[in-house]
Formats: C-alpha cells, structure tokens, sequence
C-alpha cells in the first residue's frame, strides 16, 4: 500500500461543477483521466496514466476504506463513498466517489471512478469516523459498502438480505398452509352440513312431502265422496269413487315408501296410530260409501258419510298433523344442531381468516418496504438521471433483487455520467469546428465516401450562387440551393474519373478548373479518423477568376508604388463592380499620395530647415487632409507653444504635484468603498438565493394546495353518490314494506273469507261439510301467510332502520366532506396568495442584487481611472522639468531661423509596457519617462514632435485599455 507523506493542511474545494473522472485496469492503473482530474490533482496527464491510482491517496484515509472499496467493485457491485485524496502538492481535497465496474462482451474489464462535490456534513461525519479508524478506536464499527455502519442483532433478525424469491416463497407457503386449514374446517363444515341437508331431505323434508300428499288424497278423497253425493250422476258417481279407489292405492304406496324412512321412536308410535286410524277410515268409511254410491243408494250413502267418515276422519287428520309437526320440530332441532356446528366453524374461520389477514397484511407491509419504497427509490433515481443529475447519491441497503436493480442503476448513473460529459466535450468541440466552418470565408464543402455532399459552408454557397448562371449552361440542372444531397464529381466533366480520384486520395490535392466561365481552385483531401477510416473528402473552394486577372496590373503598380514612382494608373477599363471601385481607389491613392507627400516633403524640408512659415495650401480629405491641417497646425503650434513652455513649465510642476497628492487620497477612499461595495453585493446574492428557494418551496405548496382541493372535490362528489344511493335503497325499502303491508291485509281477508265461508258451511249443514273443509285449510294457508308477512315486515322494519342510519351517516359524510372542501380552498388561495407575494419579493431583491453589482462595478472603474490618474500626474512633473531644454532649438522671428540642438523623445512605446503593468499599484515604483535624447542634433523636428503626439495618444488609449480590463 502506497503512504503519500507528503500533505499540507490546505484544502482544495471543488465547485459544484467540477466532475472528475478516472478509468483504471484490474489492476488499478489508470487508463485515462479528463481534464478536471489533471486540473485539481495538479499532476500531468504524463504522471497519471499508467501509474497506480493510489498516487492521489491522502494518509488520513483508513485501509478499511480502500479495502471495502475493492471487495465491493472486484465482486461485481458499485461503491460509493466519502474518500480524501491528495494534491501533487501536498493539498487535499474531499470528493463524494462513485466506483462501478467496466464490463465490455459480459466481461469486467475495469473500473469506472466519477466523483463529485461532497456535502459538507458528509465530510464532518466520514472525517470523524476515519479518525477513529486510524487511531483503532472504531470498535464494532464497519465500511460497508462506502459507508460506516454499526452492527447489531436488530438488523440482523430482520434478514435484510433475504431475497425476493425466499420471501414470496415463504409468504406463498404461508398463505398456502392458512389456506389449507381454513379449506379443511371449510371442507368439514360442508361435509357435515352435507349430511345434516341429507338427514333433512331424505328424512324429513321427504316424509313432510309424503305426509302432506297424503293429507292432500285423504282431503280429496273427502271431497269426491261428497262431490258424489251433490252430483249423484251415473258418471260422476264412477269418476269420484275411480278417482277415490286411486288416491287410496296412492296413499298406500307413499305409506309405504314414508315407512322406509329413518324414524324416531316417537315417530314410530305415531305412525302406528296413523295406521290403525286409516284403516279404520277406509274399511269402515270410504269403501262403505264406494259401495253405496256405486249402487246408486245415496241415502245409504249420506249415512256412512254422516256416522262413519265424520267420526273416523278427526282421527286420521289429527294423527297425520302429528307427524307433520313432529317432522317439523325434528328438522328444527337438526337446523340447530347444524347451526351451532355452523357457528362453531364460522368462528373458528374467522379467527384463522383474521389471522390469515393480520398476516397478509404484516408481509404486505415487509412487501411494500422491501419492494415499493426501494421501486419508489429507484423511479426517483431514474427521474434524477433523466434530469441529467448524474451525482445523486444512490444507498444500497440490501443484496437482494432490488439491492441489484439499484446497483445496476448506480452503475448506469456513473458510466452515463462519464459518458455524458465525454459527449458534452466532444460536442462542444464538434460544434466549435461547425460554427468555424461556418463563418471561415473559405469555400469548404464535405462528402461522404460515396461522394454525396453532406455539408456545405456559407462562403462556398455564396461563391457558386454568383457562378450558377454561368455553370448552369454545362450543368442545366445545377442550384446552389441544393448542394446537400447532390454528387460531389457532379462538378467534373468526367464525373468517374473525378469520384476515381476523390476515392483514393490519400492526401491532399490542389488543382485549377473553369467552372461556368471563371476560374476555380479546389484543395480536396480525404476524412480519416483515429483509427485509419475513411470517412469522406473536404473541398477547399475558392474563385480566383479577378484575383487571375487583376494579379499582373496590380503587381505592376505595386512595384512601381515601392520604387517611388506614383505616376502609374489602374486601368479601368472593362472594369466592374469591386474591381472597378478598387481600380478608381487605387488610382486615386496614387494621385492623392503623389501630391500630399510632395506637399509634405515641401513643408518637412522647411522644418528640416528650421523655417516655421512654410505651409500646405491645397485642399485634402481623410488622412491627407488630416496630414495637412496636423502639418499646418503644428507649424502654428510650434511657434505658439514654443513661447507658452517655458512661461507654463512652473505652474504645470505645482499643480502636478498638489494633483498627485489628492489624486492618492481619492485612490484610498476609492478602494475602500469598492471594498465594502463588495461584501454588501455578496450579502445580497446570498439573499437573493434565498428568496428564490422560498419562492420555489412556495410554489411546490401551491400545486400541493390545488391537488388536494381537487382530490377533496372528488371525495364530495363520491360522498353525493353514496348519499343518493342510500336514499334510493331507503326508498326501495319503504316500497317493499308497504307491499308486505298488501300481503298482510290480503292474507288477514283471506282469513275473514275463510271463517265466513266456515260459518255458511255450518249454516248449510250437511250440504256444506264439504266446503267446511276447503275453507279450513284456506284459513290455516292464510294464517302461515300472515305469520310469513309478518316476519318479512319485521326484517325489511329493521332494515329501513338502518338504512335510515347510514343514510343520516352518509349526510353527514357529506356534510364534512364539504366543509374539508371548502377549507381546503382557503388554504389553496392562502398558498397562491404567498407565491404571488414571494415571486414579487425575490423580483425586487434582484434588482436590488443588480443594482449593488452595478454600483460595484462603478467604483472598481473609477478606482482604476484615479490610478491611472495619479500616474498620469506623476509622469507630468517629471516632464515639466525637461521642457525648458526644449525651446533653445527654434527661432520663430522672420529672420533666419537655425537650429542647434534639438531634444527629440524617444518612441513612446517604449514607455507604454511600464505604464500597463503598474496601474493597478497605488504607489508606484516605477514612474513613465519620456527620455529626451540631448545628443541628437540636425535630426527632423516635425518627427519628434509627432512621436510626442503618438505617445499621448497611446498613453490615453492604455487608459481606455485598462478601464475595460478592469
């Protein structure tokens, strides 16, 4: 393990752009860094690649650190850590590092290293936990994973790395065993329900279907006798006792298949009595009366009917009603006895349902946070990659299946991290060459390898629009509008040979060729990228066809114009357009510049002579016209001035020095109010930062404020719903108890008619004995009808009750479903109001913010012009005492004028570099001097004049210079 000793104390913060990216082997060596890496290490990229990445480790980064780091990216997982690494010079500096293997063809073939700025709680806690590392006080602390974790049994027990398959399959088996004991209390239940429905059915409901049907034959038996007895026809006679004679053969077969039934003790008593009493009924009363009917002897006949059918019937029904109410109490008691063992199992159910749902809903709830909150993670990651944040930091808490998802999404976030920023820079760098391209005044046109052009700059479309009337009368179908998209030997008369040529060229080619009647040269060379591939051709375009024939006159007058001779013309004939326009300009150049510098070297041999009375006298525009008025003047001013110096020399040192003076005293304030200009513009950026956050954060609040009264709305209008729909089954409800109501009073009539019906009988004797009978059994239907009404208004009486209540509960509901709306509103225009309110402030403290910042910048500008004042100054008095030496040389008086010796400054210039790099001091070291050379004499007068001039130019334009630079 490599210790680097080295270490300062200094740190070196990165910004929140900075993205430092590193590729290394499996072994560690490093294969390629960007250029943030090389910036903040402050090694070469010579120094990184190929060395171990342990050059940039800090000595204060504990071993366990690098040793999880490698046990996590050699095992196929991500890392991401708080790691401290060390500056070539000793420096250090914390970066927040995402570590993810490479693999290429399914196979790891490095490592991938992006890190960024760290939080700096991050770094107080991971600083603090390595301390304890390197002095071997961590205890049971532990770096897992990049971060430093206590162990303990709590975690533990909660098997947080159990997979997601082990616990639906221990969920599943779970739920599978619930589901089996509850199928088989289930089962049981409906075994013995099945067999308590058999024991009702096969022994009870049967025989209560036997026993009615036979108390319906004996009833109808009763019946026909009588209905012969009314009708004593011939063949009413035979179809009634016929009719009797089957009912009694039916009665006896249903007997019988009633006594093959399991029966009860009591149950068997009873049946014996119905036996005898039947037997009775029909051997001493109903075959008497066949008998007599039958012999058409109805007085015989009445007779049985009266003494012996009368008599022997109450028995028989009465016998027959016992067995039907002791087969009715019978299947009450087997319904109790299955109720209870239905209570038993539906509570037992319950209880294993209950537990099966306590169940369910424990696991759903390890289920959500295993599953969910890690898939909700997950999404939010990738909503953040899609941002493009590539430096969220992503926590692997588990190993299971979501633990890989999210180290496949840390990985994907670091490689497309690496990627994204070599894209951006290879973009930038593409669209830097595009726009050059653009904008270069050179013809550039590119082809693909099969010649079709594919990008044309704005110069070549340019220089072919100007040339498409001439080249379309040997390409009719050329335009210069479509060149993308069209061949590129479409230029050539010979378009094979051409795309022959653009296909193997391997360097690069000039040639000249006549393109609609003008004169073309094309420089073309072939695209190859790093790895040898041809991936098309560049043309270089460019119209020579003036510059062809222009080039011999103008090289003609050019050599003359060198050797002094102005006389030669520019001729103009057949001349157009610019060459025309710079035919004229040169011609008249010529001329303008044959005449002024005659004129010039007139009045400079006057000066040359020390005679200040010469002048220019012709007319002159722009610079010749500005020579003339600056030689004029000049020659005025030399007499004026030459008067003035030495009169001005005195007052110009005293007011130079009090300027200096004031000059540095403005320079200290100027600063000191820059100074404070700037702490009061940093305050308010971080103030402007803040509002704008709060205005952010206030209009978060408001869209949650506008979901929930939406949501809020929704729940009223479902909550209106329920309400209707209860009103609705509240009605139904009314409406079934009033048909319950009819039933009830049509079964209390039906009763009034039976009992008037048994009282008519009985007024009818023996003629309505028959009648008695049927109005009997209608009245006992009428009174289970009543009994059934009853009950079924009882239950639908309870059930309008509680209706009532849930639909007063869902009123309510209503109600305060309203009330949250509305409250809810409120709070939705409260926030709307605050952000409104908040965007307004953090307007105003941003022109604020831009105000301060103006100020600022006003005040550095002026405390540089103060410097450059006081310099200004400074250079002034040293130069007021060397003007008195300047004045002996002339003589202005209309006599003869000689000079003896005249003081010229040197190239200003030369002081102009000492002048640029000391105005930013307030005290200056070294001062500006124009150095008058005393030793030169018979030079040339105007000349060191105009040097003076050149250099107050120069001097103010330093000025202005260094104004803007600041």
């Amino acid at each position: 393990m490599k210790i680097n000793k080295h270490v300062t104390d200094v740190e070196h913060i990165l910004t929140e752009s900075d993205s430092i990216v590193s590729n290394t082997n499996l072994k560690g060596v490093i294969t390629y860094v960007n250029d943030a890496f090389i910036r903040i290490s402050g090694y070469s990229r010579e120094e990184l690649i190929g060395a171990s990445h342990n050059i940039v480790r800090h000595p204060d980064m504990p071993p366990e650190a690098f040793a999880d780091l490698w046990k996590s990216i050699q095992s196929g997982r991500p890392w991401t850590g708080i790691v401290k690494n060390r500056c070539k010079n000793g420096d250090y500096y914390w970066v927040l590092a995402n570590a993810t293997p490479i693999y290429e063809n399914d196979q790891l073939v490095g490592y991938m290293s992006v890190r960024s700025k760290p939080e700096s709680e991050q770094v107080k806690s991971a600083d603090a936990a390595y301390r304890l590392f390197r002095e071997g006080k961590a205890g049971k602390l532990k770096i897992k994973d990049g971060k430093v974790v206590k162990p303990s049994i709590l975690k533990q027990l909660e098997f947080s790395d159990l997979t997601i398959k082990s616990r639906l399959v221990a969920i599943i088996g779970l739920l599978s065993i619930l589901l089996l004991v509850i199928g088989g209390i289930g089962l049981l239940g409906m075994s013995k329900a099945k067999e308590g429905l058999r024991t009702v059915y096969e022994d009870r409901t049967l025989p209560i279907s036997q026993i009615a049907s036979i108390q319906k034959l004996l009833l109808t038996n009763r019946l026909n006798i009588i209905a012969g007895l009314n009708t004593p026809t011939p063949e009413a006679i035979l179809k009634n006792t016929a009719e009797v004679e089957q009912n009694i053969e039916q009665i006896t077969r249903l007997w019988d298949a009633y006594m093959t039934t399991q029966l009860t003790n009591e149950e068997k008593i009873l049946a014996d009595q119905f036996a005898v009493n039947r037997t009775n009924f029909v051997a001493d009363g109903l075959k008497p009366a066949i008998a007599a009917l039958r012999t058409n002897d109805i007085t015989l006949a009445s007779k049985v009917v009266a003494d012996k059918i009368n008599s022997l019937y109450p028995p028989v029904e009465e016998s027959i009603q016992q067995l039907m109410q002791l087969q009715l109490d019978v299947a009450k008691q087997a319904f109790g006895t299955t109720q209870s063992r239905h209570e038993t199992i539906r509570n037992i159910s319950i209880g294993l349902i209950a537990a099966g749902i306590a169940l369910v809903l424990w696991l759903g709830w390890v289920l959500i946070r295993v599953i969910i909150h890690p898939l909700e993670a997950s999404i939010a990651h990738f909503g953040q990659i899609a941002q493009g944040n590539y430096n969220n930091v992503i926590d692997i808490e588990r190993q299971n299946e979501i633990g890989k998802v999210m180290e496949a999404i840390k990985s994907m976030q670091t490689k497309l991290g690496f990627d994204v920023a070599e894209t951006q820079r290879v973009a930038d760098e593409s669209l830097r060459v595009k726009i050059a391209l653009d904008n270069v005044s050179t013809g550039v046109m590119i082809a693909d390898n099969d010649g079709k052009i594919i990008y044309v700059n704005k110069s070549v479309c340019d220089l072919l629009s100007k040339a498409e009337q001439g080249i379309r009368k040997d390409l009719p179908d050329f335009s210069a509008d479509q060149l993308i998209g069209s061949k590129i030997d479409a230029f050539h008369k010979n378009p094979a040979h051409q795309a022959q040529l653009l296909g193997s060229l391997t360097g690069t080619y000039t040639a000249s060729m006549e393109l609609g009647g003008r004169s073309m040269l094309v420089t073309a060379s072939p695209v190859i990228n790093d790895q040898g591939q041809r991936l098309g051709s560049v043309a270089e375009w460019q119209d020579r066809t003036a510059e062809v024939a222009v080039e011999k006159e103008v090289s003609t007058i050019v050599v003359a114009a060198i050797m002094g001779d102005f006389s030669k013309r520019f001729d103009l004939r057949g001349k157009e357009g610019f060459l025309r326009e710079l035919g004229e300009g040169l011609n008249q150049l010529l001329s303008t510049s044959e005449t002024g510098l005659n004129e010039v070297v007139r009045v400079l041999g006057a000066l040359a002579r020390g005679d200040l009375t010469e002048t220019i006298t012709n007319d002159y525009q722009g610079t010749f016209g500005q020579l003339k008025d600056s030689s004029n003047t000049t020659v005025e001013r030399l007499k004026d001035i030459i008067h003035q110096i030495k009169d001005a020399t005195g007052c110009i040192n005293t007011g130079a020095n009090e300027i200096t003076s004031g000059n540095n005293d403005l320079a200290h304030r100027t600063e000191e109010q820059a100074t404070s200009l700037e702490q009061t513009a940093a305050s308010m950026e971080e103030l402007t930062s803040s509002v704008q956050h709060n205005t952010e954060n206030a209009k978060q609040a408001n869209q949650l404020a506008i979901g929930a009264a939406e949501i809020a709305g929704q729940g009223g209008v479902v909550v209106g719903q329920v309400v209707a729909t209860m009103k609705d089954i509240k009605g139904s409800s009314q409406k079934i108890e009033e048909i319950i109501s009819v039933i009830d009073d049509i079964a209390f009539q039906t009763n009034i008619l039976a009992f008037n019906a048994a009282v008519q009988a009985a007024h009818a004797g023996m003629h309505g004995q028959g009648f008695a009978v049927v109005a009997s059994e209608v009245r006992h239907l009428a009174q289970r009808a009543a009994a059934s009404a009853e009950q079924i208004k009882n239950l639908i009486g309870d059930s309008v009750e509680k209706i009532d209540n849930g639909s007063k509960l869902a009123d309510q509901a209503g109600y305060t479903m309203g009330e949250i709306l509305n409250a809810i509103r409120g709070v939705s225009g409260m926030m709307s109001e605050i952000t409104a309110a908040s965007v307004e402030q953090s307007a105003g403290i941003e022109q604020v913010n831009l105000a301060i910042i103006q100020m600022d910048n006003v005040t550095q500008q002026n405390a540089a012009l103060v410097e450059q004042a006081a310099a200004a100054a400074e250079s002034l008095e040293e130069q007021a005492q060397n003007l008195v030496a300047t004045v002996s040389g002339f003589k202005i008086d209309g006599g003869s004028s000689r000079l003896s010796t005249i003081h010229v400054v040197e190239d200003a210039a030369m002081v102009l570099p000492a002048l640029h790099t000391t105005h930013h001091h307030r005290h200056r070291e070294h001062k500006e001097h124009l150095i008058w050379d005393s030793t030169r004499t018979g030079g040339n007068a105007i000349h060191s004049l105009e040097h003076i001039a050149a250099a107050k130019t120069q001097l103010l334009a330093v000025a202005n210079g260094d104004w803007e630079e600041f």
